[in-house]
C-alpha cells in the first residue's frame, strides 16, 4: 500500500471548494429577487398578450375588413412574435439559473474526484481503465497517461446521474453517507429538472416521472411546474435550488475531507477552520440560513469537540441574524460553560446577548492583534467594535485609539504601494 498525500488533497480540496463558493456567490448576486421579479412581471404581461391574440386567431367570425382593421390584426401579429421572444427568454434565463447552478456543483465535484483519484496510487490502480492506442500515441510521460486515465473515468462516472455517481463512490471507494446528507433527495430532485431543460424542452418527461418514483420524489411538492407541466419557475424557487446547490456542495466537502483526514487531526482541524471562513462569508452575504445548515452538520460529529464552541458561537450567531433571538438565548444557556477553555467565546457569549458591558471585563484577556485583524472581520463582532463601552475600554488598555483598519475589499493607490514595499523589505 503506497502513502496517500491526505495533506495536499485536504489543501487542494481546500481551493476546489473556495472556487465552488465564488462561482455560487456570483450566482446568487446574477439572479437577484429584484432581476427576477422584472422577469416575473414580463411573464403575466406575455401570457396576457398570447391568450388574446390566441383568441382573435380561434375566432373566425373575426377578420380585418379594413385598412385599419387590418393595420390592428398585423400590430398584434408582430406584439405576438415578440411577447413570445420574451417568453422564450424568460424561461431561458430562469431555467439557466437551476442549469448553471448544477453545472458548477458538478464541475466541483469533478475537481474534487480527480484530487482525489490523482494523489491516491491506491485508488488509481484499482481503476478497470482499457486506454485506446489512439488515446495514448501522443502522450509522453507516464504523467500523462496517469492524467488520461484519472479524467477519462471521472468523465464516466459523471456521464450516469447523481444517484449512481454517489452510489459507486460509497460501494467501491469507501467515501461512505454521500447519500445520508440532509440535502440529498432536494439536489437529485434539482438535478433531475436540469435534465428536463436541457433535454425536454422544461417540460416533464415519461423519464423524469420513472425518476421521481425511482427515487421516491414528489415533485408536486416542490412547485416547480405550472398546469401544463412546465418548469415554471419563481424567484424564491431559483433562490431555494441555488442555496440547495451550496448547502449540497458544502456537506459533500465535509464528507470528501472527513474520509481523508481519518486518525490526522492536525488536517481535520485545517478543513474544519476552512469550512468555518467560508460559513462567516454566508453570513456576511446574509446567508445565514445556509451557514446554520452546515453548522447543525459540523456539530452533529461528535469528534469534533476540540471547535465546538467556535462552532456553537457562530450557530448562535446566525440565529440571531435571523432574528430569532429567543431560541438563540435558549441555545446558548443550554450549553457547558464550565466545559469552555477558551476566554473569546465566553466575550462572544455577552456580545450576542447584548450585554457588552460583560464583555469589555474579559477584553484584556484578548491579544491586540485579534482585535485589529480577526474581530473586525467576526460578523459577530461588527456592532460591538463601533460601541462607546467597547471604544473606551480599548483605550484604557491598549493606550490608543480604536481604528477599523480591515476594509472590504478596497484599498487606495497608497496603500497598495505600501503593501509593495512592506513586502519587498519582508522578502530581503
Amino acid at each position: 500500500m503506497k502513502k496517500i498525500d491526505k495533506e495536499k488533497i485536504i489543501l487542494e480540496l481546500n481551493k476546489h471548494l473556495d472556487k465552488f463558493m465564488r462561482a455560487m456567490f456570483a450566482e446568487r448576486l446574477y439572479y437577484s429577487k429584484t432581476f427576477l421579479q422584472e422577469i416575473k412581471s414580463n411573464i403575466a404581461y406575455s401570457y396576457k398578450v398570447k391568450e388574446m391574440f390566441e383568441n382573435l386567431q380561434e375566432n373566425s367570425a373575426i377578420e380585418p375588413k379594413t385598412l385599419e382593421h387590418f393595420i390592428l390584426y398585423k400590430n398584434l401579429v408582430n406584439v405576438s412574435k415578440k411577447e413570445q421572444e420574451s417568453d422564450y427568454l424568460t424561461k431561458t434565463v430562469t431555467g439557466n439559473a437551476v442549469v448553471s447552478s448544477v453545472s458548477s456543483l458538478d464541475y466541483f465535484i469533478y475537481q474534487c474526484l480527480h484530487t482525489i483519484f490523482t494523489h491516491n496510487e491506491n485508488m488509481i490502480n484499482s481503476l478497470d481503465l482499457k486506454l485506446q492506442y489512439e488515446q495514448i500515441k501522443t502522450l509522453e510521460t507516464v504523467e500523462e497517461v496517469k492524467e488520461l486515465s484519472v479524467s477519462n473515468f471521472i468523465e464516466g462516472l459523471l456521464f450516469g446521474s447523481h444517484d449512481e455517481l454517489f452510489g459507486k463512490l460509497e460501494n467501491n471507494y469507501s467515501i461512505k453517507n454521500i447519500k445520508k446528507i440532509k440535502d440529498y433527495k432536494d439536489f437529485i430532485f434539482i438535478a433531475e429538472i436540469r435534465n428536463i431543460i436541457v433535454h425536454h424542452d422544461a417540460k416533464i418527461s415519461v423519464k423524469f416521472k420513472s425518476n421521481m418514483k425511482k427515487y421516491k420524489l414528489n415533485h408536486e411538492k416542490y412547485d416547480f411546474f405550472d398546469k401544463n407541466g412546465y418548469v415554471s419557475l419563481s424567484p424564491d424557487r431559483i433562490h431555494w435550488a441555488i442555496d440547495t446547490c451550496i448547502k449540497f456542495g458544502l456537506q459533500l466537502y465535509l464528507e470528501f475531507a472527513k474520509h481523508f483526514s481519518l486518525r490526522a487531526p492536525e488536517l481535520k482541524k485545517k478543513y474544519l477552520l476552512n469550512i468555518n471562513e467560508l460559513c462567516l462569508e454566508l453570513i456576511l452575504k446574509n446567508q445565514s440560513e445556509i451557514a446554520e445548515s452546515v453548522y447543525n452538520v459540523v456539530l452533529g460529529d461528535k469528534n469534533n469537540s476540540e471547535l465546538f464552541f467556535l462552532f456553537a458561537i457562530n450557530k448562535a450567531l446566525c440565529m440571531k441574524r435571523l432574528n430569532r433571538e429567543d431560541e438563540m438565548k435558549e441555545y446558548l444557556n443550554s450549553l457547558k460553560w464550565d466545559e469552555c477553555k477558551d476566554i473569546q467565546y465566553i466575550l462572544a457569549k455577552h456580545i450576542l446577548l447584548n450585554e457588552y458591558d460583560k464583555a469589555t471585563e474579559y477584553m484584556d484577556k484578548v491579544d491586540l492583534y485579534v482585535w485589529n485583524c480577526g474581530y473586525q472581520e467576526w460578523p459577530l463582532c461588527l456592532r460591538f467594535i463601533k460601541s462607546d463601552c467597547f471604544k473606551e475600554k480599548y483605550k484604557e488598555i491598549y493606550g490608543i485609539e480604536f481604528e477599523k483598519r480591515i476594509k472590504d475589499g478596497t484599498l487606495s493607490d497608497e496603500e497598495i504601494e505600501e503593501f509593495i514595499e512592506c513586502w519587498q523589505k519582508k522578502d530581503n
